[in-house]
């Protein structure tokens, strides 16, 4: 299923990486560089949102979302909030004294509890145990998770129905330096459900992915490319019969920033395209998406304050008219 480019936003952390969408709700409250915010060691954040009429922007300030952060960076606290500046959802977290979160709640509107995760963890970290509960506070599943000899990578993940039978396991097997190389998922009776298997090229990245059926029939496969500084360049998909289903291409500059996505269909024609700028700190200061024929979805414009958080956020629309624009007010602790 393909996404529509208004809704992909994991670039705004991982602009060199790959995009994975996001959901509508998560548009509303865009998220951070959470690493950055650590190291410049904020306190809080509040994100203000206004409005444009035509091309003017309205002074009906209204505050969108807000995050409390302990000394080591944790996010302790995250509320949103509706357009008229009240408590849509909130979220909680507590933390081991070695950094792992070990709770998360969330509240609606009003108040009262409607969702509970907890988490159990090893000496690295880890977590090894996760519960998750209904709103009434009931277990709804459990999830059991093992690691390798070294507690590095994740062996095997099971999921438990609240009256203790599996509900689906997943099995992953690496080679001599970690890299994940086979994902199985079995039935609760024993039989495979999806397979995929990666191989690597001799820079060590994966350079073939296939999947397969539960009977074992071949399912799929995809190709990557790279380029010399390790970068992903390309990603081609085939459907099982081997034609072509459809293409990813990546170009970045000097820096390694990722300049330039396009997505092709199983025709070869262009379906979207992102453009990303940087300033001279590779910050991220400009994104736009574009559909066939050039014509322009959406374009994003950044600002940042001189600790390289973000300070602006603006949204335009298929006209490059300017709809809204997002304001975040940082507190350190230290200045």
């Amino acid at each position: 299923m393909r996404m529509s480019p208004l809704l992909i936003f994991a670039f705004l952390l991982f602009p060199h990486k790959d995009i994975h969408a996001q959901s509508p709700e998560q548009m509303k409250d865009p998220p951070e560089d959470a690493e950055q915010m650590r190291k410049s060691q904020v306190k809080s954040l509040k994100v203000y949102k206004y409005d444009y009429d035509e091309y003017t922007l309205q002074a009906n300030q209204v505050l969108a979302a807000s995050k409390e952060y302990d000394n080591h960076g944790n996010l302790t606290e995250w509320i949103k909030y509706d357009s008229k500046g009240l408590v849509y959802t909130r979220q909680t977290f507590k933390y081991s004294l070695q950094g792992t979160c070990i709770e998360e709640l969330k509240y609606n509107s009003e108040g009262k509890i409607c969702a509970k995760n907890s988490f159990s963890s090893d000496d690295q970290g880890n977590v090894t145990l996760k519960i998750i509960y209904n709103p009434d506070g009931t277990v709804a599943n459990k999830q059991s998770i093992k690691y390798d000899k070294k507690q590095e990578n994740k062996i095997e993940e099971i999921t438990y129905r609240p009256d203790g039978t599996v509900a689906s396991k997943f099995n992953y097997k690496y080679d001599n330096k970690g890299n994940l190389l086979e994902e199985n998922e079995t039935l609760p009776n024993g039989t495979t459900y999806s397979k995929t298997v990666r191989s690597l090229n001799e820079e060590n990245y994966v350079d073939k992915q296939l999947q397969y059926y539960p009977d074992g029939s071949f399912k799929s496969k995809e190709v990557y490319k790279y380029n010399t500084d390790g970068l992903r360049t390309k990603i081609v998909r085939y459907n099982k019969d081997g034609t072509f289903y459809y293409k990813n291409t990546y170009y970045y500059d000097d820096n390694g920033n990722k300049v330039q996505e396009t997505e092709y269909d199983s025709h070869g024609a262009i379906l979207y395209q992102y453009n990303y700028v940087y300033d001279e700190k590779d910050n991220l200061v400009e994104w736009s998406s574009y559909g066939p024929n050039d014509s322009l979805l959406a374009r994003w414009e950044f600002s940042y304050d001189k600790k390289k958080n973000r300070s602006e956020w603006k949204m335009r629309d298929q006209f490059d008219k300017p709809v809204n624009l997002y304001k975040y007010m940082y507190d350190y602790y230290t200045q």
